[in-house]
């Protein structure tokens, strides 16, 4: 059909009367969408959108919602120690987000990577990107592979245009010097030059060398991946310790570096295949039966880990370490009971 023609539905109001109609926008409303409708529904669309995310604002603001500080948890009045795992999956996972954890106690809480889908499970935990966005103020990095860190361009995005939202304070992010030249320039790369300075306050840190934040004495641990590549330790408020392995290949060095802990989150790559940079299940399990931590926490699949069921997983483990075993999945809380002295699993979402 010409689009030059009428609507068909139309036609007896072409004729002589047509020069007015022409002018009327109801008209021309559904005149256009008859010769283009995915043009006129993806403007409604995008201004509904708009007009939603404003609504919100004002809701907030009349409910008198209190914005949360920078760093504090919200979830409980009492909170206790918790892992979070927002994404545990690997570049080519096939269930999981990529890598992005959360560590809390006394009420604080500390973000360990960005990985790609991060933002998107902060909004199913908080509700909304503006508390999502706030959420995270203190990030600590492991290294600047992209499945680690990419979400810090969306994190940007949506702190400098969320319709509405005004960011409390910039993000504090902590790494290797290495690591953090290497996401100032992912920034430049994606012409995103201004983010950097605007959204984040690197601070650089040391191998080896302690730092206090939240009440959380932090570590940074040697891996053998890239360079600048690190693992983190964490002396809680409450008095635990738990450590993240970060990406890492096998090493001697691994026994000695992650001992006298209460939780060992631990990458396991791969089922049998063995590479320089990352741990096989049966490496994992050497290293969980040489440290002997109070609970270990499996992270990081490939799909060859993620098709064995979890019941060959944790009889591998057991053949070297006899405590309890957690197998990660996207929104998983490992929260500490004082009483039972032990790990739980709950799920967040």
């Amino acid at each position: 059909m010409d689009s030059r023609q009428p609507p068909p539905n139309l036609p007896q109001v072409w004729g002589r009367n047509k020069r007015i109609l022409q002018k009327t926008r109801f008209f021309n409303f559904f005149y256009e969408f008859h010769r283009s409708p995915d043009r006129i529904i993806v403007g409604v669309r995008d201004r509904l959108a708009v007009c939603r995310s404003w609504v919100m604002a004002i809701r907030r603001r009349v409910r008198g919602h209190k914005r949360r500080e920078p760093g504090v948890a919200e979830f409980s009045e009492n909170i206790m120690l918790e892992w979070r795992v927002f994404g545990c999956g690997s570049p080519s996972s096939t269930r999981s987000t990529q890598t992005s954890y959360e560590i809390a106690d006394n009420g604080q809480r500390i973000q360990i990577d960005l990985g790609h889908g991060a933002i998107y499970q902060h909004c199913r935990l908080e509700k909304a990107i503006e508390p999502a966005v706030d959420s995270i103020s203190n990030l600590l990095l492991t290294h600047c592979h992209p499945d680690h860190c990419v979400d810090l361009t969306r994190l940007y995005v949506a702190w400098m245009y969320t319709p509405g939202f005004k960011p409390q304070n910039k993000v504090k992010l902590y790494g290797t010097e290495p690591t953090m030249d290497a996401i100032k320039r992912m920034m430049d790369n994606m012409r995103l030059e201004e983010g950097y300075e605007k959204a984040y306050d690197p601070h650089i840190i040391k191998i080896g060398e302690p730092f206090q934040l939240y009440g959380f004495t932090i570590q940074a641990k040697p891996a053998i991946h890239i360079e600048g590549a690190c693992g983190y330790g964490f002396d809680t408020p409450s008095g635990k310790r738990v450590a993240y392995t970060g990406d890492t290949g096998f090493h001697e060095a691994l026994f000695k570096i992650w001992k006298n802990l209460h939780l060992l989150v631990i990458e396991t790559s791969f089922s049998e295949l063995e590479t320089p940079y990352h741990l096989t299940l049966n490496q994992t399990a050497i290293v969980a039966g040489k440290t002997n931590p109070g609970a270990l926490l499996l992270v990081h699949f490939y799909p060859d880990m993620e098709r064995l069921p979890e019941e060959e997983i944790k009889t591998r483990i057991a053949k070297y370490y006899d405590g309890p075993v957690f197998i990660a999945k996207d929104g998983l809380a490992l929260q500490w009971n004082d009483s039972s002295q032990a790990w739980r699993g709950e799920a967040m979402f």
